[in-house]
């Protein structure tokens, strides 16, 4: 394929990788797996090669890339969750849920809530990287570990609904609980909820 400018061919591989990173939280099959890890590395080394146009393509207004850090807990005195999360910006916002669940359900609602965030902005960024502390939620959304528990798996799929909402390319990764930067949002959710801190 031939393009007729860098700007052009730039717009294209980054549709071509949105593409590929919501069909990869629909494969199942270990062969297709293989085939799209060579295909995506394949576009990755092409969108570095264009890096440097890059800059004054994209609208002034539009978000290069953004950071969110969520985070669940659980209050042991009365076993209700609540969820919170903070971006690279420095936006943060935590929501007291109010019902009694386990740190699962809560560390789901953490992204969940990034993710209604990003869908609600103006000017999604162009790319996002969403970090939480639980390993169970980045292996169950990025389909590398199957669901048995009921509950669980319908937060799975809204979380997924909101990912292909998103007009952005956006990866999920785990990080340690001491570099998860949302840790006192969500701690401090009762008090701050549903506002912005």
């Amino acid at each position: 394929m031939q393009f007729t400018d860098d700007k052009t061919k730039y717009e294209a591989h980054l549709f071509c990788e949105q593409i590929l990173t919501k069909l990869l939280r629909c494969v199942k099959s270990p062969e297709l797996l293989v085939a799209y890890t060579e295909l995506h590395g394949t576009l990755q080394a092409t969108l570095a090669e264009i890096q440097t146009v890059r800059v004054g393509l994209e609208p002034k207004t539009s978000v290069e890339g953004l950071t969110l850090f969520c985070d669940g807990t659980i209050f042991v005195e009365d076993g209700t969750i609540g969820c919170g999360f903070c971006t690279s910006a420095g936006y943060k916002q935590g929501r007291y849920l109010g019902i009694k669940g386990t740190t699962n359900q809560a560390e789901y609602y953490g992204v969940i809530e990034a993710l209604d965030y990003l869908k609600s902005m103006k000017e999604p960024p162009i790319k996002a990287t969403i970090y939480t502390d639980s390993n169970l939620v980045v292996k169950q959304v990025n389909n590398q570990w199957a669901i048995k528990n009921k509950k669980l798996k319908k937060l799975k799929n809204i979380a997924c609904s909101l990912l292909n909402e998103v007009n952005s390319v956006i990866t999920i990764q785990w990080l340690s609980r001491d570099d998860n930067q949302a840790h006192e949002v969500a701690r401090n959710c009762r008090r701050f909820s549903n506002e912005s801190l």
